[in-house]
């Protein structure tokens, strides 16, 4: 039997997960505990694994968010690193270069100034990150923007 394509499951996951919530705010915490007990279960003992359950899944989910963060800073910082030694020549180079664009492309370079009023006190790193976002952005020291 073939799925049917139409079928969207996480909505329909979605639906009963809210359906149960439902349930739950309108049932009294007495009618549950009775439930529970009808079905042989110790509400307190069903209530400690549920909240032990949702605790572990929170953390997986925190860990899953922290791990991606990570990931995703390594590869920027690997790309950065890759893309500075691009760069041409020394730091003080670099400077002399991002000067150069921001005087040809003088909108960039108003904004660049507002954002970062005084370029002569930036680190290197800070300036080797601008001449690389500029560059993504198509930016060269010609006058022209690439495409």
């Amino acid at each position: 039997m073939m799925p049917d394509p139409s079928r969207d499951v996480r909505v329909e996951l979605r639906r009963l997960v809210e359906a149960i919530t439902q349930s739950l705010i309108e049932t009294s915490g007495v009618e549950l505990a009775e439930q529970l007990r009808r079905e042989g279960k110790e509400p307190t003992k069903v209530a400690e694994s549920l909240r032990s359950s949702m605790l572990t899944q929170f953390r997986k989910h925190q860990q899953s968010q922290l791990k991606q963060a990570k990931e995703a800073y390594e590869n920027k910082s690997a790309s950065l690193h890759t893309a500075r030694n691009t760069l041409p020549g020394t730091p003080a180079d670099w400077r002399a270069l991002l000067d150069r664009i921001l005087h040809q492309h003088a909108e960039v370079g108003d904004l660049v100034t507002i954002q970062f009023r005084d370029l002569t006190k930036l680190p290197d790193e800070e300036i080797a990150s601008l001449l690389l976002r500029l560059k993504e952005l198509g930016l060269s020291e010609d006058g022209e923007k690439q495409v």
